[in-house]
């Protein structure tokens, strides 16, 4: 896993180099597992990626899952908070499906939360979960954290999450997984009425 981590860092950094949009500044999310988190040599591995690249660190995102973190809460927001003093940001995902604790939660090195897609699905139908997105969306305001909501798939839903204050979302309503190429076309083409649209 470690290897395959730095495979796609440097990969991720190579081709983000050059994307540039009339919509805003891009960021590159790049995932960590539980085993890359407990690894001695990650911190160098990402501040030796971002070097040979010249890459923003602003423009990178390291998004880790609740669930990993909580393996080893102490080593977990000790990695976690020497990466961030990169200027690298940290995003955690699936938030909520874990065991979310207050006590934890005031001490998480992280600038954003992804909602779990679990709750947007049905949101529009459930208010259970409806209240959970709102109660998210709370804590991430009240922490100076971004939030973006996962499993987008439709426009009632994006109007919804706007309504209720969201960031950020993402889904297959905005847009598919792509390559590379293809990525920079669909760039091309993404206008300041899409980005009012897509990014609430």
């Amino acid at each position: 896993m470690q290897e395959l981590f730095s495979w796609t860092i440097n990969t991720a950094l190579r081709e983000s180099a050059g994307w540039c949009s009339d919509a805003g500044p891009i960021t590159t999310a790049v995932n960590l597992s539980a085993s890359c988190l407990r690894w001695p040599g990650l911190f160098d591995s990402i501040e030796t990626s971002l070097n040979l690249w010249g890459g923003d660190p602003s423009k990178l995102c390291i998004e880790v899952t609740e669930s990993t973190i909580q393996q080893d809460l102490n080593q977990g927001f000790k990695t976690l908070s020497k990466i961030k003093q990169l200027g690298v940001k940290i995003s955690i995902d699936d938030f909520g499906t874990g065991y979310s604790s207050l006590e934890y939660f005031k001490f998480i090195p992280a600038n954003e939360l992804k909602i779990d897609k679990s709750f947007i699905f049905n949101m529009l139908d459930s208010q259970i979960d409806r209240d959970i997105v709102k109660l998210i969306l709370d804590w991430g305001r009240r922490f100076n954290m971004e939030i973006v909501a996962e499993g987008v798939e439709n426009q009632s839903c994006l109007e919804q999450l706007a309504k209720l204050g969201c960031t950020y979302a993402q889904g297959y309503h905005i847009g598919k997984p792509m390559a590379a190429e293809k990525f920079q076309q669909w760039l091309k083409t993404y206008s300041a009425d899409q980005q009012t649209t897509n990014n609430v």
